[in-house]
């Protein structure tokens, strides 16, 4: 088979987009190859006249590598393409530009009909309540109605392609499903090519379809994403005291009118603020619980497609099983996998958790007191987000972020053995052992299923997690916090500041207040003891411990379940 290309010379032209059905038109008008891009030696002959009536000779056609070759060498090369690019494929986590708030691009809907009081009153106090009162009930009373305008909007603008599975470019899901179906049918098209067209595969093999509605569903885990405007986000915006200093009162020939247009304009941005500052934390776990659904299903969806096709380029292998095995060269090419995964060194897992540590420091409360217990509020919140993470406990704690991580290291280790292994087999043209590998670790362990594609999974980290605890963060563990930190590091002012509103003898003062809140020591401390924990179990003996156990025990078990049983195969 041979493979088209069309270079950035292409002046988009449009010739051979016409004259050729294996070519189409980007949005640009440009030409590239229709996947997979391959055609056979009968097609190029045609073809050829495309190439040559190119102006800028932006099209050139390659021989194909893989269908170049002969017999099982072109079938294990196959394998081989199967595994990198495609079993290997990375689904790319979503961009939070693409999902982030900004409240620079939102807008409450605006409430005022009438800013200014038709009526007038006697003393400015009187103006001034029935303002607060007018806002109270034709403004603050629709909080909810103006949250829910913006969660729609905003829903519907950046987190509709994340929510749902559409098939339109664009959509999260589509994009990324059609990515795997072109690189599905580039592997079904080679794979027929090198066995004579004598693969069986379901007419459907290379759609691939997956997300929200579509292998699991949506409604569970994109809920959030979906009914953004169902959440109560009221509880933590402004109280209606706090607008009251926005109220304005305007003298007319010695009687007084309230004006809203101040207050419904900051009534209004608060909306947006209060969102911003809450969505974050939200949409951020909304998206990623739907993207570790997505893997889950896509992995499990993608490895019983790759299974099918491994099985069937099996099945079509011109591999003559009257030749003798070359179990020696077998046993060889296993012992020198395992010798490479023993020198695999472990990297230091760090962990990155981001602490908030945002406030408003705008000039908002109407008292000392209220300012007072708003600052002790946020910096008894600040300090506890920082003593929690490093406590024993379930949730949100360093052990489990870093028992996760080396988790993840660990049976990396194990699915690179494994996808090695079969390539080895892969390469003798011979059946995947119909074992189970029984890796043990601390208390618990790693089964690998040697026939299986997909990626081992442990509870491990149980193991790595109760160190952690018991041994650094926990009751007489090495890390003593207060070193690193203690509540006095937080701390804060109130400032007072003063306005000036029109009173009945002319303008008067009032003061209003803000707190600024130095949450500096406190930070710069949390950092180092979350620093020291990740040097402390990276250069303990467990981790070494526990990697020798581990390399040990999937040494005694390849012994003993796979290269013991080809000796004996040698044998009889």
């Amino acid at each position: 088979m041979k493979k088209i290309f069309v270079s950035d010379k292409c002046i988009a032209c449009g010739v051979c987009v016409v004259n050729s059905e294996f070519l189409m038109e980007t949005p640009d008008g440009r030409a590239i190859p229709k996947e997979p891009g391959l055609i056979t030696a009968e097609q190029y002959i045609k073809f050829q006249e495309v190439v040559n009536d190119c102006p800028v000779n932006a099209i050139s056609v390659e021989d194909e590598l893989i269908s170049a070759l002969d017999g099982s060498e072109a079938i294990i090369k196959l394998k081989t393409m199967i595994n990198e690019k495609i079993k290997n494929f990375k689904v790319p986590y979503p961009k939070s530009e693409e999902f982030d708030f900004n409240d620079k691009n939102y807008e409450a809907p605006s409430l005022i009909s009438q800013g200014l009081s038709k009526t007038t009153y006697k003393s400015y106090d009187k103006a001034n309540n029935e303002g607060f009162y007018v806002f109270k009930n034709t403004m603050y009373s629709q909080q909810k109605a103006l949250i829910q305008a913006v969660c729609v909007e905003y829903k519907t603008r950046q987190l509709k392609k994340f929510a749902y599975y559409e098939k339109e470019q664009g959509n999260y899901y589509y994009d990324i499903n059609m990515e795997i179906s072109k690189m599905l049918e580039e592997a079904v098209t080679l794979g027929q090519a090198i066995s004579s067209n004598k693969m069986n595969l379901p007419v459907n093999f290379c759609d691939f379809e997956v997300g929200p509605d579509k292998g699991f569903d949506g409604d569970t885990w994109a809920w959030a994403l979906r009914n953004l405007e169902q959440i109560d986000w009221t509880s933590k915006m402004k109280d209606e005291d706090f607008y009251r200093t926005y109220i304005n009162v305007e003298e007319y020939c010695e009687e007084y009118k309230y004006s809203l247009y101040e207050v419904e304009s900051t009534f209004r941005e608060y909306i947006v603020y209060g969102l911003y500052m809450q969505l974050s934390d939200r949409v951020d776990e909304a998206i990623d619980s739907t993207y570790k659904k997505y893997c889950e299903v896509f992995k499990k969806t993608l490895n019983e497609k790759l299974s099918l096709l491994k099985t069937e380029l099996k099945r079509c292998s011109m591999f003559d099983d009257s030749v003798e095995i070359k179990q020696a060269d077998l046993i060889r090419d296993i012992n020198s996998l395992l010798s490479e995964i023993k020198s695999t060194e472990l990297k230091k897992e760090i962990v990155y958790h981001s602490v908030d540590w945002s406030y408003d420091s705008s000039f908002r409360f109407s008292s000392y007191s209220k300012a007072s217990e708003a600052a002790g509020n946020r910096t008894d919140r600040f300090y506890n987000s920082c003593s929690n993470y490093l406590d024993t406990g379930y949730g949100d704690r360093i052990s489990e972020d870093l028992a996760s991580n080396y988790k993840n290291q660990f049976e990396g280790i194990m699915n690179t053995f494994k996808t090695k292994l079969q390539e080895i087999y892969d390469k003798y043209d011979m059946a995947y052992p119909i074992t189970t590998l029984d890796i043990d670790c601390d208390m618990y362990r790693i089964s690998m299923d040697i026939t299986s594609y997909e990626d081992v999974s442990s509870n491990i980290n149980w193991d790595i997690r109760k160190f952690i605890d018991d041994k650094i963060i926990g009751w007489g563990g090495v890390l003593n916090k207060s070193e690193y930190f203690t509540y006095s590091d937080v701390d804060y002012e109130v400032n007072e500041s003063i306005t000036w509103k029109q009173g009945l003898f002319g303008e008067k003062k009032v003061p209003i207040y803000n707190y600024l809140a130095d949450f500096g020591r406190c930070r710069s401390g949390f950092d180092k003891a979350v620093s020291f924990c990740c040097d402390y179990v990276f250069e303990s003996n467990y981790l070494k411990t526990f990697r020798t156990k581990m390399l040990k025990s999937l040494e005694m078990e390849v012994e003993e379940k796979i290269l013991s049983k080809i000796v004996l195969l040698q044998n009889t």
